[in-house]
C-alpha cells in the first residue's frame, strides 16, 4: 500500500471525476477521508462525487460535515438546498 496523503488523494479523486470516472473518483475520496475526517474539502468533494452519482442521502451526509467543519462555505449550504430539493 502506498503512503499517499489526503491532499494526493483528493488530487486524483479531481482527475479521475475529469476523466468522467465518478466512482474512481469516490473511492480516492474516501480513502482521504479516511486519513483526514475532519477535512471539509474531502467531505465536499465525497458529497458533490456522491450527487452524481445519484447518491442524494450521502450527498447530504457530507454537505452537512462541510457546514459542521466550516459552517461560512456557502456553496456547502446552497448544494445541501439543491439534495434537498432533488430529495423532495
Amino acid at each position: 500500500m502506498s503512503a499517499e496523503t489526503p491532499e494526493a488523494l483528493m488530487r486524483q479523486a479531481r482527475q479521475a471525476l475529469a476523466q468522467g470516472d465518478p466512482r474512481q473518483a469516490k473511492s480516492y475520496y474516501l480513502q482521504a477521508l479516511a486519513l483526514a475526517p475532519d477535512s471539509p474539502d474531502c467531505h465536499y468533494g465525497l458529497a458533490a462525487t456522491n450527487f452524481l452519482l445519484g447518491d442524494l442521502e450521502g450527498a447530504a451526509y457530507h454537505f452537512k460535515e462541510v457546514i459542521r467543519l466550516d459552517p461560512t462555505r456557502a456553496a456547502a449550504h446552497v448544494n445541501l438546498g439543491a439534495v434537498y430539493n432533488r430529495l423532495g
